[in-house]
């Protein structure tokens, strides 16, 4: 029984060694974006505003929430593969083109070109949730 056991632990770890080193593409982990974020603009880090994205099929929809508390547009993509997302804020007055990349499910980081001529850096953190 000793001997039957042992057999299938040692066969198991080599099936399971050779799928690893026989190179075999494993599914990339699942990111979810979709949810509330904080947005930080380095160049100006007093300034945090809420960003909440919708994801499905790897296109961004949002609202962003401006200094002056009106609600605005997000458009977007997201490469779940190369974990960059790329999306634009459109307000009546302004817009501002985001580049980023998908650190982890709870940050992303990236670059951004604002109102067609300021560029910069940004931080999008997962609002955390609210439980009572």
């Amino acid at each position: 029984m000793l001997r039957t056991i042992s057999w299938a632990l040692f066969v198991t770890s080599v099936v399971a060694v050779s799928t690893a080193e026989s190179g075999e593409k494993q599914k990339p982990e699942k990111i979810e974006l979709s949810g509330a974020w904080k947005i930080t603009w380095a160049e100006d880090a007093d300034n945090v505003n809420l960003i909440t994205l919708m994801v499905k099929k790897e296109k961004i929809e949002g609202t962003y929430v401006n200094d002056a508390k009106e609600a605005c547009n997000v458009t977007g993509q997201f490469d779940s593969e190369k974990k960059t997302v790329v999306f634009t804020i459109v307000s009546p007055n302004w817009e501002i083109k985001c580049d980023g990349t998908v650190t982890n499910v709870n940050l992303i980081k990236g670059t951004y070109l604002a109102y067609g001529t300021e560029t910069g850096t940004f931080e999008m953190a997962r609002e955390k949730s609210k439980e009572k």
